[in-house]
């Protein structure tokens, strides 16, 4: 088990972990919930406040393929890696146990009842250019397999 230096580094490790899985779910469901329609309808007759915001989030929504890869990518990395710095910090099968329960409430369901809550188009805004950041970095690995997505289920597969 951990101990000095170490602990903070693999306590560091389950904070990223945690974080990245929260924002990654949260993303997930609050942007590929969202209806571009009803965002193309804001930008046209919307308050100012909803056009500004709808005409941001249009272009990741547009990349629906990519944007679902991306935000997976990362939710799954995260997923996967918070078991090896629970590990250092417990014994394996509280590990598990900690690991499990903690991606099923902070990793799930609390993100996803905050990203599709009243709020959705004002996170959905603010949170649009870290999407874009994470979209860009993870390219190498997502842009080919959002590719091959359009290829065959169409690009459009959102509408």
């Amino acid at each position: 088990l951990a101990t000095g230096s170490k602990l903070y580094l693999m306590l560091a490790g389950v904070f990223v972990c945690l974080s990245t899985a929260f924002m990654a779910a949260g993303l997930t469901m609050g942007l590929l919930s969202i209806d571009p329609l009803e965002m193309a309808i804001k930008v046209k007759s919307g308050t100012p406040k909803e056009m500004r915001m709808a005409s941001s989030i249009i272009p990741i929504l547009s990349r629906h393929h990519l944007l679902l890869v991306t935000l997976l990518v990362f939710n799954a990395a995260a997923n996967e890696a918070l078991p090896l710095f629970l590990d250092q910090l417990v014994p394996s099968y509280v590990a598990i146990l900690l690991s499990v329960t903690i991606v099923l409430f902070i990793g799930e369901i609390i993100p996803s009842a905050i990203f599709t809550g009243p709020k959705q188009l004002e996170i959905a805004y603010w949170l649009s250019p870290f999407v874009k950041v994470l979209m860009c970095v993870a390219s190498p690995i997502t842009y080919p397999i959002a590719f091959l997505l359009d290829r065959f289920l169409g690009h459009d597969a959102h509408g």
